[in-house]
Formats: C-alpha cells, structure tokens, sequence
C-alpha cells in the first residue's frame, strides 16, 4: 500500500496535476478530499469526503462512499465500498470513536493510535 497527497478539491483538480492523468488515475484505490475551514476560534481541516475506485478504468470508475455534512454533521455513507467489508468498517469506526474520544489531533498521536489498534498478523 503507498499513500501520498496533493492540494486538491476534487477530482478534476487532482487529474490537473502533472503526472496523474485518465489513463493511471484508476491504480488509486482512494480519493480522501480535505476541508480547510477558519473560524473565530481557528482553523481547522477535515475530511470532507471519500471517493473510492469501484472498478473500471479511469476517473468514472471512482463513486463516493462517504461525505460530511457541514458544519459539524456526521458523515453519512453515500455508496456502498466495494474495498472494505464489514468488519474492517467497524473497526475503522471504533478507531475513529477513540480518536475523537481521546481528542487526539495531531498526525503523530493519530498515527500512533491508528497503528496501536491494527490487528497483529502472523508472518
């Protein structure tokens, strides 16, 4: 699995970048879009939503499965993943309810609790 980022708002923006284009767009598995919001108190980021690729050649093949409802609703799943079952979705919510529970808000201290909750596999 690799991971990597960009600054983009959505899918036209990310196929605007050199190097990502319609025909190697569809080897990402997913697109997470990011929300940049000031406020009276500060700014603050947050997922704004979650493309995943369902199969298929090319940006068409990506249909969102998340997105939140600002200012401050829940996300609500919008298309069913293809990529994660069940039990992973649980867990990734579980994971998430430890995050905020803990108000864990830095990339360090959510790696960390992220990778402190991953299964242990037998290699």
């Amino acid at each position: 699995m690799v991971a990597g980022n960009l600054h983009a708002d959505d899918i036209d923006d990310v196929l605007s970048h050199d190097g990502l284009d319609e025909s190697n767009i569809g080897r990402l598995d997913l697109l997470i879009f990011l929300s940049f919001d000031r406020g009276i108190t500060g700014s603050s980021r947050r997922i704004s939503s979650i493309l995943e690729n369902q199969g298929g050649h090319g940006s068409a093949s990506f249909r969102p499965v998340f997105s939140w409802r600002p200012p401050r609703g829940p996300f609500e799943v919008v298309e069913k993943t293809v990529l994660v079952g069940g039990e992973d979705l649980q867990w990734a919510r579980d994971t998430l309810d430890v995050i905020m529970g803990e108000d864990l808000r830095t990339i360090r201290d959510v790696r960390s609790a992220v990778l402190s909750r991953l299964p242990r596999r037998n290699t």
